[in-house]
């Protein structure tokens, strides 16, 4: 489904999630966070393992419904999981030692979850449509807190990504290049999507978003000209609202990619400005959109996203009324500075993965559970953010991920 769905108004079907099963499926403070970080976007965007069919919508709010009572939070229903696993294998076990005399096994014994058989399991994993990757990357501290990183320059699974090549041609990374998820095209010609996340941080309360990291494109931070690029997105590019490529959610975000910028105070200059300032082109395709004035941070460190903290500190806010980014055309900073790198880039958001609990893997079952099930473009370059810190302690992330074609 195209989120873009979520903005038109007289849905009914799309009503407002109840925000006590919300709060207690995923814990107050963990709602608080994701809706902060959507507090000024302007699109919609999934939420992954609340059971039912739940976006986190702009302005901070969630729509969509929830399918829980309200008495269970997520850490119940995975001890209930467990425990009913528990019984499960033991029953297994004992019918098992019951039917061993008699050289076989009950029919109950060779069903695998939803599954009919072994057969049907191996059918299913070599059919071509399902994969699954596993992800283990090592963050770094924010410069405060609220601060949010790009982690796609972070060692180790994937492996670290590089720097974009320099404007004005940037460059356009695939699930082919070194950083990706290594993302497989689906065989037939239907579309990718997104099925199960299984995350686990080190630090509680925290929140990734996977992303497909459309765009990237090296500025030189010690220059206060006005900066053409000319390179553009392969994916995501459409300006009709129903085309699943279409690019309304599309975001900019300027990244640290290697190297600490020197301590110096500097604004991402207002587009429309005397040099030019900072330009884009917007979901419509309307050339010549100007950014409003966007405060950097000085001295930003390594992979930290450089947009002040908390305002809103990962994306840059558009121009009235727009909601999308086919491309960028002008970049410019306020003040030199002397050292640091910095990438502008260009991303798509595919589903939030909210962490609620420190060093534990936050089970979910992506199609009975929650059903997001998010589109995914061929040749996508699978990524993650983490969104604004609710500490500025490193977190490192870990889990897998699972992906399907049609």
């Amino acid at each position: 489904m195209n989120p873009e769905i979520l903005l038109r108004p007289g849905l009914d079907n799309w009503k407002p999630t109840n925000s006590q099963h919300l709060e207690k499926w995923l814990g107050g403070e963990v709602v608080e966070q994701l809706s902060r970080n959507m507090r000024d976007f302007y699109f919609p965007i999934a939420v992954a393992g609340v059971p039912g069919n739940v976006y986190a919508m702009p302005g901070g709010d969630f729509c969509g419904k929830i399918l829980t009572s309200g008495e269970a939070s997520a850490v119940d229903r995975l001890g209930e999981s467990v425990r009913r696993e528990k019984l499960a294998r033991r029953a297994a076990v004992h019918r098992m030692v019951n039917t061993r005399g008699r050289g076989k096994f009950s029919a109950r014994d060779r069903t695998y979850n939803a599954f009919a058989s072994a057969d049907a399991v191996y059918a299913a994993m070599t059919g071509g449509k399902a994969q699954f990757f596993y992800y283990a990357k090592t963050g770094v501290g924010a410069s405060a807190i609220g601060g949010a990183m790009d982690l796609w320059t972070r060692a180790s699974q994937p492996v670290a990504g590089a720097a974009g090549a320099a404007v004005p041609g940037g460059t356009v990374p695939t699930n082919a290049s070194a950083g990706a998820i290594p993302y497989v095209n689906p065989a037939s010609a239907g579309t990718g999507h997104f099925v199960l996340a299984e995350p686990m941080a080190t630090v509680i309360n925290m929140n990734l978003m996977l992303i497909d990291r459309l765009f990237a494109a090296a500025i030189n931070p010690n220059s206060t000209a006005n900066q053409a690029i000319t390179g553009v997105p392969s994916r995501y590019t459409s300006t009709t609202p129903s085309s699943l490529s279409f690019c309304g959610g599309n975001f900019l975000f300027p990244a640290n990619p290697t190297t600490v910028l020197a301590g110096t105070a500097h604004n991402w200059v207002l587009g429309g400005s005397a040099n030019g300032g900072c330009v884009y082109t917007d979901q419509d395709g309307n050339t010549g959109a100007n950014l409003p004035l966007i405060a950097g941070i000085s001295a930003c460190p390594v992979a930290q996203i450089d947009i002040v903290v908390n305002a809103p500190g990962w994306f840059m806010p558009l121009a009235a009324g727009d909601y999308g980014v086919r491309e960028m055309t002008k970049v410019e900073l306020s003040a030199a500075v002397a050292t640091g790198t910095m990438d502008i880039c260009i991303g798509h958001p595919i589903v939030m993965l909210p962490h609620w609990a420190a060093l534990l893997v936050c089970v979910r079952d992506g199609l009975r559970g929650s059903f997001n099930l998010t589109h995914i473009e061929d040749n996508a370059c699978l990524s993650m953010i983490e969104m604004p810190k609710a500490a500025t302690t490193a977190t490192s992330y870990s889990g897998t991920l699972t992906f399907c074609g049609e």
